[in-house]
C-alpha cells in the first residue's frame, strides 16, 4: 500500500478531474487537441496511473527516476500551445502531484 494517503488521495482527485476536463475537451468544438490524441494516447496514459492509484499503489511507467507523464511531452515537445489550454492546465497540475509521490 502506498504510505502517504493524502498525496495518494490527491493524485487520484486530480486524476479524475483531468479525465473529466479530457471528455470536455472532446466535445469542443474550438478544440486545439486532436481527438486521437486525447482518446488514443493522454485518456488511457491516466486510465493506467488512477487504476493503481485506486489500488493503493503508484505506477512509475519509465521507474521511479523518471516520473514524467507521456502527456507532458505534448505539451512541451509541440508548437501548438497546448499549455494555454485549461486541459494543459490540469496536466501541469496532475504531473506537478505524479513528480512527488
Amino acid at each position: 500500500m502506498f504510505k502517504s494517503s493524502t498525496k495518494l488521495e490527491n493524485f487520484m482527485s486530480a486524476s479524475q478531474e483531468f479525465l473529466i476536463e479530457i471528455e470536455k475537451e472532446k466535445h469542443n468544438s474550438k478544440r486545439i487537441w486532436k481527438y486521437d490524441l486525447l482518446e488514443n494516447v493522454i485518456k488511457p496514459e491516466i486510465e493506467e496511473l488512477l487504476n493503481y492509484a485506486l489500488k493503493g499503489k503508484i505506477y512509475f511507467k519509465y521507474g521511479r527516476k523518471q516520473r514524467l507523464l507521456e502527456s507532458i511531452y505534448f505539451i512541451n515537445d509541440t508548437l501548438e500551445p497546448f499549455g494555454n489550454t485549461l486541459l494543459g492546465d490540469k496536466i501541469y497540475k496532475l504531473h506537478a502531484i505524479y513528480r512527488f509521490l
